[in-house]
């Protein structure tokens, strides 16, 4: 078992520290409610008093180490210490997107943090209610997943004894519409110009491509050989290789000789939907689009051009084929429709 000492951000000036377990490929945690202060210019008393937290908390991983040699450590003896909500943050810290938002909704319920013993069915069922009344039964499902995560590995630490979110019935997830954009559409799309040439060329490229946004934008040339995208998603952290469309060249510099530079210098995130926006409406489209609709579209093109729904599984990067499946429905529907506009003799 190696144990490492970490920090985590928890305001503007302060990083809390605590004690990372690593043993067989798991994680778990200790909280040592020490401090210290993560402003850039400290004085001389706040350099002192980070040095002294620093060293406390050598000393307590010394004083695990020697538990853990002699055989008298007992992984389960700070719970009295642990809260809910600090522990879910440190655990989901490196998975981000939507789970990194969890811990946060789960205070504004609450008003207040909890030990892990003291979350039981009630809370979890009540939590449930507070988010349907804000989100769709789809993003609840998601953030819900975060906290069984989160108990899942406390049981695996014997934390807890039983997973308390087991005992909730199932949510009935009603599927939301996925948007996409014909292949008509793209050509009206390609055929007009956009404020931001970046968004305009990172948005097609990924309609080529399947790439979300979080991986289009942390793309660097370096991941791009031999017609081949060889990247570890942000989202799921897997490595996939994703072949190039000839096409999807148009919007990448082929000639860029620096591997470290990205690919696409998009603006932020509420600059990227302005421009789709006014894009997208001078194209004649009347379709709400975000970005993501590039996903949605590379998966229904791949589909409906007679890609196996298998393979287009494989180049979107999901581990169950149920999630794609989503998108063979789709063309289902687009064919019905074809059908029924054909004109009567």
């Amino acid at each position: 078992m190696k144990i490492h000492i970490r920090k985590k951000q928890i305001s503007n000036q302060r990083y809390s520290i605590y004690l990372e377990y690593y043993n067989k490929g798991k994680r778990s945690f200790e909280f040592l409610d020490l401090y210290i202060s993560s402003k850039s210019k400290l004085s001389p008393s706040e350099r002192n008093t980070n040095k002294s937290v620093m060293k406390a908390a050598e000393k307590i991983k010394s004083i695990r180490e020697y538990e853990i040699l002699v055989g008298s450590y007992q992984k389960n003896k700070q719970i009295s210490n642990i809260t809910f909500i600090k522990y879910m943050e440190l655990l989901v810290a490196e998975r981000g997107n939507y789970h990194k938002y969890v811990p946060s909704h789960f205070k504004t319920y609450l008003k207040k943090d909890v030990k892990i013993t003291d979350v039981d069915v009630v809370t979890l069922e009540g939590f449930r209610k507070f988010l349907l009344k804000k989100y769709k039964s789809k993003t609840v499902q998601q953030y819900m997943t975060t906290l069984n995560i989160t108990l899942n590995q406390a049981l695996r630490e014997e934390l807890i004894q039983k997973n308390p979110l087991r005992q909730l019935k199932p949510l009935k997830v009603i599927e939301s519409k996925r948007e996409h954009l014909t292949y008509a559409e793209l050509q009206s799309l390609y055929n007009t110009n956009c404020d931001k040439e970046q968004v305009k060329k990172a948005f097609l490229f990924a309609c080529f491509c399947g790439l979300r946004i979080s991986d289009i934008r942390k793309l660097r040339y370096r991941n791009i050989k031999n017609n081949i995208i060889e990247l570890y998603q942000t989202k799921t952290k897997d490595l996939i290789y994703i072949p190039i469309n000839k096409f999807a060249y148009n919007f990448i510099d082929v000639n860029e000789k620096d591997d470290e530079k990205v690919v696409f210098d998009l603006p932020s995130p509420n600059i990227v939907t302005s421009n789709l926006k006014n894009w997208v409406e001078d194209a004649g489209i009347t379709k709400r689009v975000t970005f993501h609709v590039s996903r949605h579209t590379f998966a229904t093109l791949q589909l409906s051009f007679g890609t196996d729904i298998y393979t287009v599984s494989k180049l979107l990067g999901h581990k169950n084929l149920q999630t794609t499946q989503v998108y063979a429905k789709i063309v289902d529907n687009t064919k019905v429709e074809a059908i029924n506009r054909m004109p009567e003799l």
